[in-house]
């Protein structure tokens, strides 16, 4: 058997909103439309497509998944995030690691990242 990650669906209550801000945060184009749903297209071959389903009720508690997003630039990709209306929350750094937690436009945890060359 062969399977892949061909879409990541992410809940949330305004789907162009929250479809607008990762298309302009990920230099993507949003591909459909529908009444609960609008799809993020691929930028490269292989990544997944963004899904936001719109449901009525919010999520309850703590989100269980969430986005890591690899950037060259975290500042720039902070600045340009604060611009779409993300907010900045810690840095971490953890196991050799860094990122940078912010909460996406309907408050979902986003994550950015860069390699420690």
């Amino acid at each position: 058997m062969d399977a892949w990650v061909n879409n990541v669906t992410i809940d949330c209550a305004d789907g162009e909103r929250l479809a607008g801000f990762y298309a302009a945060l990920l230099g993507r184009e949003v591909v459909w439309r529908g009444a609960q749903w609008v799809v993020v297209g691929r930028k490269r071959q292989g990544e997944p497509q963004l899904v936001f389903q719109q449901l009525p009720e919010p999520t309850a508690g703590k989100a269980r998944m969430h986005l890591d997003l690899h950037t060259d630039d975290v500042e720039a990709a902070t600045a340009r995030a604060e611009e779409l209306g993300a907010t900045r929350g810690l840095d971490v750094s953890e196991h050799g690691m860094t990122w940078r937690v912010m909460a996406d436009p309907e408050g979902n945890p986003v994550c950015l990242t860069q390699r420690s060359d």
